[in-house]
């Protein structure tokens, strides 16, 4: 029941199902928003394989904050090494493989693949809602993404400029789709600076609001500063 510790994955490989989000939930039914992962999670480069939750998408008592970890945040958090494929992750809003939120912490070396992440809003392939996350070598290859809004590859909605910070990360194939606004190859809606980002192939649909890197970039009143990155999809 501890989240602010240190946890490694060194086991074999395996599967998981059912599993109810490590942070921010009390138990398999009740939404506890204090409860916050701060440790430290080295995956070890281990796969999760077939990883399966499933809440309502459509009522959000209760179906916020859903991943593996369902809440992470804190300053000297880091979630690095893990590899997640064949996932199915559902919820309300805040969804996503790795984390459905992610405040202040770092994501590194980390990959979701053959995924398929569904949300009303903030939907991403691997992380739902993100503040001040810097992000470096992660990717996620071939998943489908979608939501009413904000839904993209790597994160759904990214706030906090200058503290989103995206380096030497990619989205392969992604499937990502929005019945309103904000798709993004990258991010639904972003206040970031990324930099040596791609996305290649794959289809992003939404009404409006639609890019392949972000579905919509904001400046906050600031300066924005994108360093070679490119898109390339439909």
């Amino acid at each position: 029941d501890d989240v602010d510790k240190i946890y490694n994955l060194d086991g074999a490989e395996g599967n998981e199902s059912n599993l109810i989000p490590i942070g921010g939930y009390s138990d398999a039914n009740t939404l506890s928003s204090s409860r916050i992962f701060q440790g430290y999670f080295d995956g070890g480069n281990h796969t999760i394989t077939n990883l399966t939750i499933k809440r309502s998408t459509t009522t959000a008592t209760n179906n916020d904050y859903v991943g593996l970890f369902g809440k992470a945040g804190g300053y000297n958090v880091k979630i690095s090494n893990l590899n997640i494929s064949n996932a199915t992750i559902e919820g309300y809003q805040n969804v996503g493989a790795i984390a459905g939120y992610d405040d202040g912490n770092s994501l590194e070396n980390c990959v979701v693949s053959g995924s398929t992440i569904r949300a009303n809003q903030y939907a991403g392939g691997m992380v739902g809602y993100v503040t001040a996350l810097n992000t470096t070598s992660c990717h996620t290859t071939s998943c489908f993404v979608v939501a009413n809004t904000y839904a993209g590859g790597l994160y759904g909605y990214g706030s906090s400029i200058y503290n989103n910070i995206f380096e030497k990360s990619y989205v392969e194939n992604p499937t990502i789709a929005v019945t309103n606004s904000c798709a993004g190859g990258l991010v639904g809606y972003a206040l970031a600076q990324p930099q040596g980002c791609y996305v290649t192939g794959g289809t992003i649909t939404g009404g409006n609001s639609v890019g392949g890197l972000f579905g919509e970039l904001s400046s906050a009143g600031s300066a924005i500063y994108i360093y070679h990155c490119y898109a390339s999809t439909t």
